[in-house]
């Protein structure tokens, strides 16, 4: 059961996962959960529940088969300009299967320092579903951990994603930046973006927003050393890379632009306490490839693992 409110994020959802079904190998896992989230140029709603079946084969490999349906508006009242392809206020809905491989042998899943977790799944929403919105997603997500003298652990993840789709939708698209993604570059500010007027009026002035991306790669390394072991301090060392691009445009284009291979780079450190709320975060990013409007460093603090 799950309930986090601020400014940028309001959750509260509900889910079960019975790993071991009747003692079997077979799993079962349902949630339900109203969600509303501002990207700062609108607030995305959704509202949806879903339900998944897995097996587990030897150890390490799961396989399962899922199935989500969510309505998801754009919030009218709340939206900064024009959304091409958007009507704000109108809940639309997504119902799509979802296939999942997924192969973990980490020796803790809160607190993992030896093993992998990969994980690849496939989404797709279509009217025989009853959806209102067509698509797919595909999703990769590779992790290793890696323990290393003095009790330090190597930390690495590798995201990749593509969404398929043959109408405008930014509220699916991909965003980047902040702590659980680029560290060092604002929340959600990684993305194409479109110079769009920010208001409905005629005279509102011309500005560049963000509108997220069809396709995201996201790549963090960590070196993470105890500090005051009997405490669970722990102090963290990182490199962050990634970027998310536009439909017309392929993935690791922008090299042009004085990208590396496309992708912004960011490096910092931060500290860590597995408290008994969970684990805190206090991290410090540096943008390697900074972009206008970048500041030199961003300071972030949140509760929560980071992968």
């Amino acid at each position: 059961l799950q309930a986090q409110y601020s400014s940028l994020r309001e959750v509260f959802s509900f889910s079960y996962h019975e790993p071991r079904l009747l003692d079997s190998r077979w799993s079962l896992a349902t949630s339900l959960y109203d969600n509303e989230t501002d990207y700062y140029n609108f607030v995305r709603t959704a509202t949806g529940a879903s339900l998944t079946g897995g097996y587990l084969f030897g150890d390490h490999l799961h396989l399962s088969l899922g199935w989500m349906a969510e309505t998801v508006a754009i919030s009218e009242d709340q939206l900064r300009f024009p959304l091409p392809g958007v009507i704000p206020g109108q809940r639309r809905l997504t119902s799509a299967v979802r296939l999942r491989a997924t192969w973990d042998s980490r020796n803790d899943r809160m607190y993992p320092s030896k093993g992998m977790y990969h994980s690849i799944g496939l989404d797709r929403a279509d009217p025989w579903f009853g959806s209102e919105n067509e698509f797919w997603r595909f999703d990769a997500t590779l992790r290793g951990y890696v323990p290393l003298p003095l009790a330090a652990v190597f930390k690495s993840s590798v995201k990749v994603g593509y969404l398929g789709s043959k109408q405008s939708m930014p509220q699916e698209n991909y965003f980047s930046g902040g702590i659980y993604s680029l560290r060092g570059y604002r929340l959600r500010s990684v993305g194409p973006s479109a110079r769009v007027p920010f208001g409905f009026s005629p005279d509102s002035p011309m500005s560049d927003q963000v509108l997220g991306g069809n396709k995201q790669i996201v790549a963090n390394f960590e070196l993470e050393v105890p500090i005051f072991p009997a405490a669970r301090v722990t102090g963290v060392a990182f490199y962050d890379t990634g970027n998310v691009w536009a439909r017309q445009d392929p993935y690791l284009s922008g090299a042009e632009r004085g990208y590396p291979f496309g992708l912004l780079h960011s490096v910092g450190y931060g500290i860590r306490w597995q408290s008994p709320m969970g684990p805190l975060r206090l991290e410090v990013g540096y943008p390697l490839t900074p972009r206008p409007g970048d500041e030199p460093s961003a300071l972030e603090f949140t509760i929560g693992s980071a992968f």
